[in-house]
């Protein structure tokens, strides 16, 4: 796949549709950068991580590759992922699309959408996978701390005062 191919892709994803008690359904759309969602990936179980070129479900890299090449203009369902972090190190977990992650990240992508948790949206903000603080988060109170990393980053609107709560 073409990078500039794997890269519209990866802009153009999707939330998947699902009830709305559903984990998915609780996720917020972030646009994360790739290198550093990898990053996380590479410290996951043995077993899960997807390296580049292989696959840990037989046919899911040709089947979506098949996909995305015979109807490029129909949207993807984006991944769904947990991020989990400490003081100094996070972990990539994939609920749902390490195999379409990988795809892309193989096929040169920049950046992807992705679901994450509230809780997640912290952590990539905290170690700096979001390109932009998500639309639906850019007016809620934060944590002193979390205030202050997303200033000093530029991830939150300069028009506007965020209190942090205590």
């Amino acid at each position: 796949m073409r990078k500039s191919l794997a890269n519209r892709i990866a802009l153009d994803m999707v939330k998947p549709d699902t009830n709305e008690d559903s984990l998915e359904a609780q996720t917020i759309t972030c646009l994360v950068y790739v290198d550093k969602l990898e990053e996380g990936f590479r410290r996951w179980e043995r077993g899960n991580y997807v390296a580049p070129g292989q696959e840990r479900k037989k046919g899911a890299r040709a089947q979506f590759e098949t996909f995305v090449q015979a109807c490029p203009d129909v949207p993807v369902y984006h991944p769904i992922v947990l991020l989990v972090g400490g003081d100094d190190f996070y972990v990539t977990c994939f609920i749902d699309g390490r195999h379409r992650f990988s795809v892309l990240r193989d096929s040169g992508a920049d950046v992807i959408k992705v679901g994450l948790t509230r809780n997640s949206v912290r952590v990539a903000a905290r170690f700096g996978i979001l390109v932009e603080l998500p639309e639906e988060l850019r007016n809620i109170p934060r944590r002193k701390e979390h205030v202050a990393y997303l200033k000093a980053k530029g991830l939150l609107p300069k028009d506007k005062e965020i209190k942090p709560h205590e």
